[in-house]
């Protein structure tokens, strides 16, 4: 198996990657955002040169969107010229960098969004993580770059853990309707990611550059949050069903832009890793259990 070195291990997906790939039994160099300052070139250079690692796994990221509009200067420090900083330390000892991207990355035009489409955010948070797409592209020749949405899992914060919490002291939510994208398992993607690497080891492998990846169907939030609702609900979760009332995107006030419609074609990644798109539905029972153990 290969030596496997992770970035942002303590972050939501990293978190899903770390036991994923121990459970695949790679080894790992699990690395979090205490244990390694990637805004500092000259450390990332030493710790990558110095572990020889096969592969490095950047799941380390600015994503406070809100934040983000307030502190576009460190946004733009993690998401963009940090993830150069780790492709070109890759690149100096040869070998493939897989990076965590978003959805955010779009804005005009309707989905399902391919590789290839126009790019464009009007938050801080998109910019800068487009920023650092391009940038690494531009230093290193093998390097993956996986956009995914609407991620969700055990840890971390995210919108099912929100709702989740909601459904215990509220009769009911008010939620946008007109904003559409893909929930993502961060357990699938990182189920995915160790599938891919298998691939990526091989002789001939040179399929590298921008890949998608969500699960499915598609849906609004405020779709996804009634599914969560109604689960929540059936798993003895909360004592009743919240209701779910539809709001539009400028009734809900907020600082950054959001996409209005970011779903995510994912067939490349198909057809080149035989990867199939989890259907978010099933790992929502996943997401109550372990709330319930710690709640």
């Amino acid at each position: 198996m290969a030596t496997i070195m992770l970035i942002g291990a303590s972050g939501q997906l990293g978190c899903d990657l770390k036991e994923a790939l121990l459970y695949h039994n790679h080894s790992l160099i699990a690395l979090t955002r205490d244990e390694l300052d990637v805004t500092q070139k000259y450390v990332v250079d030493a710790v990558i040169q110095k572990s020889k690692v096969d592969l490095v796994i950047n799941a380390s990221a600015y994503t406070n969107v809100e934040q983000a509009e307030d502190d576009k200067e460190q946004a733009f420090l993690v998401n963009a010229t940090a993830a150069q900083n780790i492709a070109k330390a890759c690149r100096a000892v040869d070998i493939p960098l897989i990076h965590i991207s978003t959805d955010y990355v779009f804005y005009k035009g309707s989905g399902p969004h391919a590789e290839n489409d126009e790019t464009c955010s009007l938050s801080v948070y998109g910019q800068s993580k487009l920023e650092g797409e391009g940038l690494i592209l531009q230093e290193h020749n093998k390097a993956i770059i996986i956009r995914t949405s609407w991620l969700f899992g055990r840890y971390g914060n995210n919108f099912v853990k929100t709702m989740l919490k909601l459904s215990q002291s509220r009769d009911n939510v008010s939620v946008v309707c007109d904003q559409y994208g893909s929930p993502t398992p961060a357990h699938a993607l990182a189920e995915a990611i160790v599938k891919m690497l298998d691939k990526i080891f091989a002789q001939d492998f040179n399929e590298y550059g921008i890949y998608h990846y969500s699960g499915m169907p598609y849906c609004n939030w405020a779709d996804f949050a009634r599914d969560i609702m109604y689960r929540a609900y059936n798993a003895h979760f909360c004592e009743k069903e919240v209701e779910v009332f539809d709001i539009n995107s400028d009734e809900f006030k907020c600082k950054a832009k959001r996409p209005l419609d970011s779903r995510l074609s994912c067939e490349r990644i198909k057809q080149v890793f035989d990867i199939d798109m989890p259907f978010w539905q099933d790992y929502i029972k996943e997401i109550i259990d372990y709330e319930s153990t710690i709640s």
